[in-house]
């Protein structure tokens, strides 16, 4: 219950978070699947890891690099 409203209260920095993750994946130069796919993956990982400092950059390079290849 708690993570639940933890949630819904940071919902409008959660679609912020999104949408300029997936912007800038788009503009690096990501078809917009990819850059759709690299930000949920981003997104969840903010929302779910606890040390997501750690977590968030080697999940989602190794994510884009399976994508690329």
């Amino acid at each position: 219950l708690v993570g639940s409203e933890m949630c819904i209260r940071d919902s409008p920095s959660i679609v912020i978070a999104f949408a300029v993750y997936m912007l800038v994946c788009f503009l690096i130069g990501n078809n917009i699947i990819s850059a759709i796919a690299i930000s949920l993956v981003a997104v969840f990982i903010e929302l779910f890891s606890p040390e997501d400092n750690l977590t968030l950059p080697l999940i989602v390079a190794l994510f884009s690099y399976i994508l690329q290849h």
